[in-house]
């Protein structure tokens, strides 16, 4: 009887020390994770482009800029809403049992128009 609780407890003893092993490898590898994840944080922040990266950043900071310049000399387009009506009748047309009124049509048209203004 006391060879069996040896080796039950030896048996339970190599569970224990399987479980802290598994454990420990896990920690190991969180811990590899989170130094991988720093190093990478800390390569993001002294990142420091080849000159090739350099001269494409500063092209496109250039045509940004070009891009910006162009936009403010274009006149702004004018649009025109349609009439309330015809946008009604072709709403119709398209879905016979709508239950939009003229004034649904009217109010939709003076939201859109405030929201240019």
């Amino acid at each position: 009887m006391k060879s069996t609780r040896l080796n039950l407890k030896k048996f339970a003893g190599n569970n224990s020390e399987r479980d802290a092993r598994t454990e420990l490898a896990d920690a190991k590898a969180t811990i590899l994770k989170q130094g991988d994840k720093i190093r990478e944080l800390e390569r993001g922040y002294n990142f420091k482009p080849n000159p090739a990266e350099a001269a494409l950043r500063l092209e496109i900071g250039n045509l940004q800029a070009e891009l910006e310049a162009y936009r403010q000399q274009q006149p702004a387009t004018e649009f025109e809403l349609p009439d309330a009506l015809e946008l009604l009748n072709e709403l119709r047309t398209k879905r016979k049992k709508s239950k939009v009124e003229a004034e649904d049509v009217k109010l939709l048209l003076q939201l859109i128009s405030d929201s240019f203004d």
